[in-house]
């Protein structure tokens, strides 16, 4: 991927989550986007509860009700999004090498190879976290890895820009 396209998929991820304050619909779009720039087969995105305890899955494509359920909630430590979290930085790995061997059952089950995770980050502190799979095995470019963190920087934004304007619009009304 050359310069120009990054640039053109980071501001494509920009004008999708700078279009709406509606995080479902801000999640959705942003997950599309991103498994169609980086090529990825399915996704889901996390927001981290106010405990800092678990993740809990907010949005996903192409991945069976079944998995959805088996990992709409991730505690803090667990999976490739508990590590991403963790660090501060994208995740990847391969299913040789998951890290909680409870969940591979289900992983093996969706045909998954290559797991990705990105934090979403605000202000330096993480808010949640998006995961990319693969049902092919995947080499991920140090400049794939800077690219997924933008996007987990632009989406990370979007998510306090729209938690900002719900706590300005709870004062509104409590004002009323």
């Amino acid at each position: 991927m050359h310069h120009g396209q990054t640039m053109e998929i980071l501001f494509e991820i920009d004008r999708v989550v700078s279009q709406s304050l509606d995080l479902d619909e801000i999640f959705k779009e942003a997950l599309g986007k991103t498994l169609q720039v980086t090529s990825s087969d399915a996704g889901a995105i996390y927001l981290l509860e106010e405990d800092m305890k678990k993740l809990k899955m907010k949005t996903s494509q192409g991945i069976s009700s079944d998995f959805a359920n088996a990992v709409s909630e991730i505690n803090m430590g667990e999976g490739i999004a508990g590590n991403a979290v963790k660090l501060k930085k994208p995740f990847i790995t391969d299913i040789d090498h998951y890290p909680t061997r409870s969940l591979l059952p289900s992983l093996e089950k969706e045909g998954f190879l290559t797991l990705v995770d990105v934090p979403l980050m605000a202000k330096g502190r993480v808010v949640g976290a998006m995961n990319l799979a693969n049902r092919r095995r995947r080499i991920f470019s140090e400049e794939d890895i800077d690219l997924l963190a933008s996007i987990g920087g632009q989406i990370g934004v979007a998510i306090e820009n729209a938690g900002l304007y719900q706590q300005a619009r709870a004062s509104y009304e409590k004002l009323q």
